[in-house]
C-alpha cells in the first residue's frame, strides 16, 4: 500500500477546509448524495448526482483541487447523466 502524507499541518486546519467545502456542497445546483468511498489508500468522498436513468459518468479533477471544481456544472449533467464527482485521495 502507498503512504499519502497528510495534507494539513493541524487539526485546526483540517477541519477549517472542511467546514468550507461542507458551505460549498451546500450551494450544488442539483440535489446531490455525499458518499465515503473505502479505496487502498483510504477513505475518499464521492459527490453523486443525476438522472437515475442516464448513464453514469465520473468525473475527476485537477490537482489541487476536489470535486467543488464540478458545481458550475452539475445541473447541466444532472438532466441526462448519473454524475459521480470523486476525490482524489491526498487533494485538498
Amino acid at each position: 500500500m502507498t503512504h499519502i502524507e497528510p495534507i494539513y499541518k493541524s487539526e485546526a486546519g483540517r477541519e477549517a477546509i472542511a467546514a468550507l467545502y461542507d458551505r460549498l456542497l451546500a450551494q450544488w445546483s442539483a440535489p446531490l448524495e455525499q458518499v465515503l468511498v473505502s479505496t487502498r489508500h483510504g477513505e475518499t468522498f464521492v459527490a453523486h448526482w443525476g438522472n437515475p436513468d442516464g448513464p453514469p459518468l465520473v468525473l475527476l479533477h485537477g490537482s489541487g483541487s476536489n470535486s467543488a471544481t464540478w458545481m458550475g456544472d452539475a445541473a447541466a449533467y444532472a438532466e441526462q447523466c448519473q454524475a459521480y464527482a470523486v476525490d482524489i485521495p491526498g487533494e485538498p
